[in-house]
């Protein structure tokens, strides 16, 4: 009897708590658009996807994490992996610098999307980049030795 009492109360939690999550889908568009604003440096756009847009701290992260993008825009190379909570997309793209020099990146960004009252924001990020090569304007235009 205790055992049927304990079943019937765990599946009404687990109902309850799926009816007050976001969708699948709702939760991966966040994640995608979160990237997206990213990496065509739109801190505003980011933060506006955020838990809580107010908090600070998170939004002076996404602003310093998009603002090497507003010149030169980042590319998401895939739709993404999940694993639970959170989200995984591939980037690449390019920094350049007034100097003449410039950076080819490729990484990944690890969304993680938070879901209550039917709503998905973002958490929390983190960018990690792969694959950086350093280069210049005048790697470009050097023609092979003679020797």
């Amino acid at each position: 009897m205790l055992v049927l009492a304990a079943c019937s109360v765990g599946s009404g939690c687990g109902a309850g708590a799926s009816a007050s999550e976001a969708s699948l889908a709702a939760r991966r568009s966040v994640a995608h658009r979160f990237a997206q604003s990213i990496f065509r440096g739109d801190s505003r756009g980011a933060q506006a996807l955020l838990v809580d847009p107010g908090d600070a701290t998170l939004s002076s992260i996404v602003t310093d994490a998009a603002v090497p993008w507003k010149a030169r825009h980042g590319r998401i190379r895939d739709s993404g992996k999940r694993s639970g909570e959170r989200w995984i997309f591939g980037f690449v793209g390019t920094h350049a610098h007034k100097d003449g020099r410039f950076e080819r990146v490729r990484g990944k960004i690890l969304v993680l999307v938070a879901s209550a009252a039917k709503r998905a924001r973002v958490s929390y990020f983190v960018i990690r980049n792969d694959d950086i090569r350093f280069s210049t304007h005048h790697d470009s235009v050097l023609l092979p030795s003679n020797r």
